[in-house]
């Protein structure tokens, strides 16, 4: 049975509004302990809700910035044959990774280095769930990483 994270994120807006929240409001510890869950298994209940909770935190807080750029997440568009599952896992992916590295060095600014390399393993992760998934764009990046070359390719203008 497939789930999409899109409810996780759902259930968090649905707290916020029932106790009166404009914005969510989580600890630094309650993200990275989202991300920690996400990362075991982003296809669990409990990944599933992490991944959710990271990724409202990136659009609602201040202490994080996550910039998507066709460059550093190469599923807009183009050859996207994922499901909108496999899309929001790969985004939550994304978020956890760029956001998981700002919360641990106390330092707001996009970590698409980190970004990616959470995507990479998320997509390894799907790709073992699934092993006809194949996007070309993620498998550049895995290219890059193995050659040593990925950070200096997403630092690049």
């Amino acid at each position: 049975m497939r789930r999409s994270i899109i409810p996780s994120v759902a259930v968090a807006v649905l707290v916020f509004s029932a106790f009166g929240a404009e914005r969510p409001s989580f600890s630094k510890k309650d993200v990275l302990n989202a991300i920690a869950a996400f990362r075991t298994d982003p296809l669990s209940d409990l990944g599933r809700l992490g991944g959710g909770l990271v990724m409202a935190y990136v659009k609602t807080s201040p202490d994080v910035m996550v910039r998507l750029t066709p460059k550093v997440f190469p599923i807009f568009g183009k050859e996207n044959t994922l499901s909108d599952d496999e899309f929001a896992t790969l985004l939550a992916a994304y978020d956890a990774g760029s956001a998981g590295s700002q919360l641990k060095r106390n330092k707001i600014g996009d970590d698409s280095y980190a970004g990616d390399l959470q995507l990479i393993e998320t997509y390894k992760f799907l790709q073992r769930r699934n092993p006809k998934l194949k996007v070309t764009g993620i498998e550049k990046l895995i290219e890059l990483d193995r050659s040593g070359r990925l950070k200096q390719y997403v630092s690049s203008p």
